[in-house]
């Protein structure tokens, strides 16, 4: 089948209402327990869906739904397959392209998830924390950012209480569970668990199913209006049906922005506030593990009444080496998800490029740090001493990037380009120690040089720990194998519901890996 001939099935499939069931059955399949996942997560394209594919088919069905259409319950299973398949096909179509477009979109719309759901409510409590954006989100649009963290975490443990209860009570009656309602919240339940303000968030993060959509969706690479607002309202007051949690982590940490962003006379305000956001969340990031040695917002001048230089927006230092980040707050833009190469271009230009300029700028200056006037007053003379790497971050997840690093990568420069995320890097200060962290870095920086592909930070995280281990490392070809991001997103999950709900691991990689042991080898087909 063609891509046209693909989506036009996919269209009439979801014009249906009893869609809801299937989508109710992918995401129990799909997002439903942290071993369950793990070995779900080993099967071939075909028979798992990834988040991304998840929104595009939610945002088909609230575009083409007819709420008095309906199927009989005993097609479900036939369907659900069908939409597994005529998804792996869609997704052929992109990966078998010789078109460097759809190469792009290919990559970054089937990375995966590119945050978890704890980070994107940690990072917009942060994001919108400076009191104007706050008050604005509160007063304009009933979005108290107090509240997002307890009104998401409600939605997390009623849907898991009602998932284990439910499953259990018809279990035991030998009677149907219908998926939909798995996901769904009552209007009672709402009315009595969450306060009046957290019922504002749910009712800003929501869309009526069966109002018509300001846009259509004709393929992956279009705005998809679920992904803003992702939680679907159901008709006849059934309920709140929210079929993908990580989604609605992501909305509640990117729509605002979108809300701020309509007001065209807050654009350099909004512009310059998240730029400022974007460097202190990454101090603090770096500060949990070098608390003495970690430093911010250094302004580089050669004299003390010459004009600045450059600054360091972010660095740290340990023995003999020191880490320089520089801070972009830069977003993937509508054109580049669509395939355009110029915009991606510019995109990369202005997130990745001009920091890692601007970084290995900083790494000149640091090492003849003595001959500049602020450096001497800094007291980091004693940086002309260090190894000094490079790392350019993102406020925002940015798909494709770790595929843009390799294929950007300069040839002669002896400091390579390595960026990812707050959300990758927050991840790395998770999981290692100071030690570990800097060792990490090392890894980074020869997998850079010796052009070692990971789809993503997750995929060297997993290498690492592997290499570590002593176990070497799995590559086909060039590319670390997907083993590897399924066990650390395993690692990641069992800590996260364990021992280190709320604070970093204090423990060394040997112990955290004999603490959440896997009950078998992890193999991709």
């Amino acid at each position: 089948m063609d891509k046209h001939e693909i989506i036009t099935r996919l269209n009439e499939i979801t014009s249906y209402f009893s869609f809801g069931r299937i989508l109710g059955y992918i995401s129990f399949f799909e997002t439903v327990g942290i071993e369950s996942q793990l070995k779900h997560g080993q099967e071939s394209n075909r028979d798992r869906l990834l988040s991304t594919e998840i929104d595009f088919l939610c945002g088909l069905w609230l575009q083409n739904v007819n709420l008095a259409k309906n199927w009989d319950i005993i097609k479900d299973e036939e369907i659900r397959k069908e939409v597994y398949g005529l998804m792996d096909d869609l997704h052929n179509l992109y990966r078998d392209s010789q078109d460097f477009g759809d190469l792009f979109v290919e990559n970054y719309f089937y990375e995966g998830d590119l945050a978890y759901n704890w980070q994107y409510i940690k990072f917009a409590k942060e994001k919108y924390n400076e009191q104007i954006l706050s008050f604005k989100l509160r007063e304009e649009y009933e979005f108290d950012t107090t509240v997002i963290e307890s009104t998401f975490n409600k939605i997390i443990t009623t849907l898991e209480n009602q998932i284990r209860k439910r499953i259990n009570e018809k279990r035991r009656k030998n009677e149907y569970v219908c998926p939909l309602n798995l996901f769904t919240i009552k209007p009672n339940k709402i009315r009595k668990i969450f306060s009046p303000e957290e019922q504002n968030i749910l009712k800003r993060m929501s869309y009526k199913l069966g109002d018509k959509l300001p846009d259509k969706i004709c393929d992956i690479t279009d705005y998809n209006y679920f992904k803003q607002y992702p939680i679907i309202k159901l008709p006849d007051d059934r309920g709140l049906f929210i079929v993908n949690t990580n989604s609605l982590a992501a909305a509640i940490n990117e729509t605002p922005y979108y809300w701020l962003s309509e007001d065209k006379s807050f654009h350099k305000k909004l512009a310059d506030l998240r730029g400022r956001t974007a460097e202190d969340i990454v101090y603090k990031i770096i500060k949990r593990r070098f608390h003495i040695s970690s430093y911010n917002h250094i302004l580089i001048k050669r004299s003390k009444s010459s004009d600045p230089i450059t600054d360091i927006d972010a660095m740290l230092c340990n023995n003999e080496m020191g880490i320089v980040f520089q801070v972009k707050s830069k977003r993937l833009t509508e054109l580049s998800k669509r395939g355009c190469v110029t915009s991606i271009k510019e995109d990369y230009q202005k997130a990745v490029t001009e920091a890692f300029n601007q970084g290995l700028k900083c790494i000149e200056c640091l090492n003849h740090a003595s001959e500049y006037y602020s450096l001497r007053k800094a007291d980091m003379t004693f940086a002309e001493n260090l190894k000094l790497l490079n790392v350019c971050i993102t406020l925002d997840s940015f798909p494709g990037m770790s595929s843009l690093n390799y294929l950007n990568q300069p040839k002669d420069s002896k400091v390579p380009v390595i960026a990812m995320s707050v959300y990758e890097l927050d991840i790395i200060f998770y999981l290692f120690q100071s030690d570990s962290i800097m060792d990490y870095f090392k890894f980074r920086s020869k997998c850079a040089q010796y052009g070692i592909y990971g789809l993503n930070e997750i995929y060297y995280i997993g290498a690492y720990i592997s290499d570590y281990l002593g176990e070497g490392i799995k590559l086909q070809g060039n590319k670390i194998c997907r083993e590897y991001a399924l066990y650390v997103d395993y690692l990641v999950k069992k800590a996260k519901h364990g021992s280190y709900c709320n604070k970093d691991i204090d423990c060394d990689i040997h112990s955290l890996v004999n603490q959440y042991p896997i009950n078998s080898p992890i193999t991709c087909k």
